[in-house]
């Protein structure tokens, strides 16, 4: 699950209960699942991302 904020920290949600992201947002959430990024967010110009902790491997030793 994903969870966009605009500017003022208030929720961004599709327009419609049926309706999707702008495909630059879906972009954006395929770039962190592909990078196990849990959040991103910007201060003063910067970007900070989160990562999502890897798991222990349940196959092996």
């Amino acid at each position: 699950m994903f969870y966009v904020s605009g500017q003022d920290s208030e929720p961004l949600v599709p327009t419609y209960a049926d309706s999707t992201y702008p495909p630059e947002i879906e972009l954006i959430f395929d770039f962190m699942v592909r990078e196990r990024i849990r959040m991103i967010r910007s201060e003063k110009g910067v970007l900070y991302r989160t990562e999502i902790p890897k798991l222990p491997d349940s196959n092996g030793p």
